[in-house]
């Protein structure tokens, strides 16, 4: 569900509709049932990291603390865990700060002012999400897949990678980029279940 990340976390503000979301606690409680019946053969996590703040500053009216979100994460990790199902979390993808179309767009037009549409790579990522996540699963059996190298290796990073776009704005993957990476993430995703092979 839009918006609703996987960890408990008692309360999630939407930026766009500024006003709590209280549907997320009983959607996330609901799912997390339904899965645990099912028994699958593993389970994928993803979420946005910029619920929590980037740099350390104190959290906006709609985030929540850095230990707040790993409370919330080590709730969902526990559980699935005790309930023997594997886990597979995907770390966060990198946030451009900037309308990646509108970008290229302007740029393509030859407007004034048009930037390089360009990020740096270390801005863009939340070192303090992946380390809430590794304090959340300490003790557990969760494995993570980190695919930010295979986004951008260097310290500037292109938004336009092989002729695809990357961004759908200034953090959503496209699909055709997605597609790209489908070989490095099943790997990837292999080496996170040894067992299902």
């Amino acid at each position: 569900r839009a918006v609703c990340p996987p960890a408990n976390i008692r309360r999630v503000m939407t930026r766009a509709r500024r006003r709590m979301f209280h549907e997320c606690r009983r959607f996330r409680d609901g799912m997390l049932q339904r899965i645990t019946a099912m028994r699958p053969d593993g389970v994928i996590l993803s979420s946005w990291d910029h619920y929590i703040p980037v740099r350390g500053q104190p959290p906006s009216r709609w985030q929540v603390s850095i230990a707040e979100w790993e409370r919330g994460l080590r709730r969902t990790y526990a559980r699935l865990s005790q309930a023997g199902i594997p886990v597979a979390a995907i770390r966060g993808t990198p946030r451009t700060w900037f309308d990646v179309p509108s970008c290229l767009s302007r740029r393509a037009a030859g407007l004034p002012f048009a930037g390089r549409c360009e990020y740096d790579r270390t801005r863009s990522l939340s070192p303090g999400a992946a380390a809430a996540q590794d304090r959340a699963a300490r003790g557990l059996p969760i494995a993570f897949v980190n695919m930010n190298d295979a986004i951008c290796r260097t310290k500037s990073c292109p938004t336009m990678v092989n002729g695809i776009v990357v961004f759908t704005d200034d953090n959503h993957l496209t699909a055709s980029f997605s597609r790209s990476l489908a070989p490095v993430l099943g790997a990837r995703l292999a080496a996170a279940f040894p067992n299902l092979r």
